[in-house]
């Protein structure tokens, strides 16, 4: 079972089309609305391997205001994905418009896939809720 859950790692890094820092700010999005602070800081050291910014990252770890606009979007498409939000559709007809069916489709599915950790993590009884540490790289 273990093996098999593995796989949810490279699935939900799949990128080929997305801009790293939309990318990641849509699994940050979905991530943080999990509530897994070691998970968002995992997320975030895996944007900074991607050659996102430091402070880019660090904005995101703060919530979506105050982002740039395509980024924001990003981020609430995996927030809405993570929270069943009916926004979704919205936000991601939106992305589909303004950067094509394959980013929203990788947007889609990493937002989805990054939730698998947290529920692993709390159907195991390691966790209630995680505080999110701040980035220190």
């Amino acid at each position: 079972a273990f093996e098999k859950f593995t796989h949810f790692m490279p699935a939900s890094q799949h990128r080929h089309v997305t801009p790293a820092n939309l990318f990641h700010a849509g699994r940050m999005g979905a991530t943080m609305a999990e509530d897994c602070g070691p998970c968002a800081v995992t997320c975030a050291e895996w944007a900074l391997i991607d050659e996102v910014p430091k402070e880019t990252v660090n904005a995101w770890l703060k919530g979506c205001s105050g982002l740039p606009e395509d980024e924001a979007l990003a981020f609430q498409f995996g927030e809405a994905i993570a929270t069943q939000s009916a926004n979704a559709f919205e936000l991601g007809d939106k992305i589909e418009t303004q950067f094509g069916r394959d980013v929203r489709f990788e947007l889609a599915m990493s937002s989805a896939l990054v939730r698998a950790y947290p529920g692993m993590k709390r159907g195991l009884g390691l966790t209630k809720a995680c505080s999110l540490t701040p980035l220190k790289v």
